[in-house]
């Protein structure tokens, strides 16, 4: 687009430290290096959206390697793109220098801080280790990369499981199971 032009602009790339407490609801969605943004920050928009709330992206990568940095950066600026084109808003953008493989001690810290309601996140050997008290709700996504970096959902879901309780969250996860299965024509199943 133009200069001046309408065009959304990339939130300032930011550490974990710059994110403040909020009173939105916030779902933080997770990336590597390299990885796009597809299903996971597609269902991460939707959950922000359902709850009226804020969509964070975050990118975790080695502390003191500038190449992975930089690599950071751009998986964050390419995922920003996407979502400005897809029309989602990203609140905010954030680098997560990590040390040794250890996510957990920052990851929790963010949700601490940031005040975070979900993290959600592709299936790999770092989801293992968040599932250790992350601090918040956790959504983890498998499949294979091909498909987890594709859109939309509806291409790609035909079964939903929600766990109920009648808690404020199990009904809050059910009116989103609804609202995704409207879009996708997948079939509800709950489990109590």
């Amino acid at each position: 687009m133009a200069a001046g032009s309408d065009a959304p602009q990339p939130p300032e790339i930011q550490s974990a430290d710059a994110i403040e407490g909020s009173n939105a609801w916030r779902v933080l969605v997770l990336l590597s290096p390299g990885d796009e943004m597809g299903l996971v920050g597609e269902l991460g928009s939707e959950f922000a959206r359902s709850q009226k709330g804020e969509l964070i992206l975050a990118c975790l990568v080695p502390a003191g390697d500038s190449d992975r940095e930089a690599h950071g950066r751009e998986t964050l600026e390419k995922a920003f793109t996407r979502a400005a084109d897809d029309e989602i808003t990203v609140h905010h953008a954030i680098l997560i220098p990590v040390k040794d493989n250890q996510i957990l001690d920052p990851v929790r810290r963010l949700v601490a801080n940031g005040s975070i309601d979900l993290i959600l996140m592709r299936s790999d050997r770092k989801a293992a280790e968040l599932l250790k008290k992350p601090g918040c709700d956790i959504g983890i996504l498998r499949g294979k990369r091909e498909q987890l970096d594709q859109e939309p959902a509806a291409t790609l879901i035909d079964s939903i499981l929600v766990p109920m309780d009648f808690s404020e969250h199990s009904e809050r996860a059910l009116d989103y199971a609804i609202g995704l299965a409207e879009k996708s024509g997948a079939k509800i199943h709950l489990l109590h």
